[in-house]
C-alpha cells in the first residue's frame, strides 16, 4: 500500500510542482559514501534523520487517508516522494561507515528533538475533518522545520560530501514544503 501511495504522491507532486525539485530529490546521482569520508556529525545526521523521515512518512500516510482538504492531501502525497529513497541511502552510509543503525524498537525516534510525541500522534490519528487538517498542518510544519535544523547542523559540522549534498536538498525541499503548509494554514 505504501508503494502505491508513494507512486500516487510522486505523480501528484510532479503535477503540482511542474516537475520542479520541490517534490523530489536528485540525491540518486550522489555516489555511495566512502568509508573514510565522514565524521561523527555525519553519522549522527543519518542516525537521526532516518527516524525523522520515517515519522514524516507515517504522518503523510495518515494525511492521505484522513485529511478532508484536497490541498492537504496533495501536500502530504508530495512529502512522501523523496523520503524512502533517502532513508535507504542513509542506511547504506551507516553500513559502509560501520555505524549503528537507529533502533526503532527502542524509541521509534519519538523522544528525539523535533519529533512528534507518541501521544500527539495518537491524538492526531483520532481526529477528523477540518480539525485533523489544521492539526496536521501545524505538526508537519514543526516536523519539517526540525529536518531543516538537522540538515544545517551537518552542513556546519559534517565531513561527508554525500551527507552535505543530501542536507542541502532536504533544506531546499523542506523549506518549500513549509511555505506550502503555511499558505494552507
Amino acid at each position: 500500500m505504501r508503494k502505491g501511495l508513494m507512486a500516487i504522491g510522486a505523480a501528484i507532486a510532479l503535477a503540482v510542482t511542474g516537475c520542479s525539485s520541490l517534490g523530489g530529490s536528485s540525491t540518486a546521482a550522489v555516489p555511495p559514501a566512502q568509508a573514510s569520508s565522514h565524521n561523527q556529525a555525519d553519522v549522527k545526521f543519518a542516525q537521526d534523520m532516518i527516524p525523522h523521515h520515517q515519522q514524516t512518512i507515517q504522518m503523510a500516510d495518515l494525511a492521505t487517508r484522513q485529511a478532508t482538504g484536497q490541498k492537504v492531501k496533495i501536500v502530504a502525497a508530495s512529502v512522501l516522494s523523496a523520503e524512502e529513497k533517502e532513508i535507504q541511502m542513509m542506511k547504506g552510509w551507516l553500513t559502509q561507515w560501520k555505524a549503528a543503525h537507529p533502533d526503532a524498537a527502542k524509541h521509534g525516534g519519538h523522544d528525539m528533538p523535533g519529533m512528534i510525541s507518541t501521544s500527539d500522534m495518537t491524538a492526531l490519528e483520532a481526529m477528523s475533518g477540518a480539525a485533523f487538517d489544521s492539526q496536521w498542518l501545524s505538526m508537519i510544519e514543526k516536523h519539517l522545520e526540525s529536518g531543516v535544523t538537522m540538515s544545517k547542523t551537518v552542513l556546519a559540522e559534517g565531513q561527508s560530501a554525500e551527507a552535505k549534498a543530501m542536507a542541502n536538498e532536504i533544506i531546499e525541499n523542506q523549506e518549500a514544503k513549509i511555505k506550502e503548509v503555511q499558505a494552507l494554514g
